[in-house]
This record gives structure tokens, C-alpha cells and sequence, in this order.
């Protein structure tokens, strides 16, 4: 799946140059050359990520390749090849990390909340 990411991020950072600022007039395909972007083209989940970087599935019958929509400018391509990068370099694991410690925590945070409501409480009726 490594491969298809980075073939992936190449592809949007290089459309992202091409690009002026200006919305493109077509959409440009994404042809999967290899063994390995040609099996990803096949995995749903993959396929759900590319909807969900707002590239547009092939229409019916007259499109074959996913295609990186015109309406996208350079700065939206730009940033969704950047999140590929610091997903595929690991940076999101320490975020994970971090919500994961958050999550152990936030029975503690509703606990003490509710200790300062009470005090509070008992503040103002003084």
C-alpha cells in the first residue's frame, strides 16, 4: 500500500506545479502503471481514501482512471499531498499517541469538573 501513497502524493504535488492558480479545465487521469497501484485500485478501502481526498471515480462507462478533478486549485492539492507525506512518514502515529493518552485521562478531567462545579457551588452560597 506504500507504493500506491506515494504514487498518490507524487501525482498531486506534481499536478499541484503544473497547476496556476486558476481552476484546471479537465481533470487529469491517474493511470496506475505498476503492480502495486494497479492492486490498490482494486482494494475498497484505498479507493475510499481517494474519495475522501476528493478525487473523482471514473465516469460510467466513458472514464477508466480516477481523475484529480480541475475544480481542485494547487494549494488544495498541495495540502492533501502533504498529509499522504506525514501519514506516511509516521507523524500521525504520535498524534494517536497523544488522543489515546487524552482518552485515559478524560475520566479524570469529568471528575474534576465536577469537584470544581460542586466547590463553585458552594462558593456562591457563602
Amino acid at each position: 500500500m506504500k507504493e500506491a501513497l506515494e504514487w498518490v502524493q507524487s501525482a498531486l504535488a506534481e499536478e499541484a506545479d503544473d497547476r496556476d492558480d486558476e481552476l484546471a479545465e479537465e481533470g487529469v487521469p491517474m493511470l496506475p502503471l505498476t503492480e502495486g497501484t494497479m492492486s490498490a485500485m482494486e482494494d475498497a478501502t484505498f479507493l475510499r481514501l481517494l474519495t475522501a481526498l476528493g478525487l473523482a471515480k471514473p465516469f460510467q462507462e466513458q472514464e477508466t482512471y480516477w481523475r484529480i478533478p480541475p475544480s481542485l486549485l494547487p494549494q488544495d492539492l498541495r495540502s492533501r499531498a502533504q498529509v499522504i507525506t506525514h501519514a506516511l512518514e509516521g507523524r500521525f502515529a504520535a498524534l494517536q499517541a497523544l488522543k489515546s493518552q487524552f482518552v485515559a485521562l478524560k475520566p479524570q478531567i469529568i471528575a474534576l469538573k465536577s469537584q470544581f462545579v460542586a466547590l463553585k457551588s458552594q462558593f456562591v452560597a457563602l
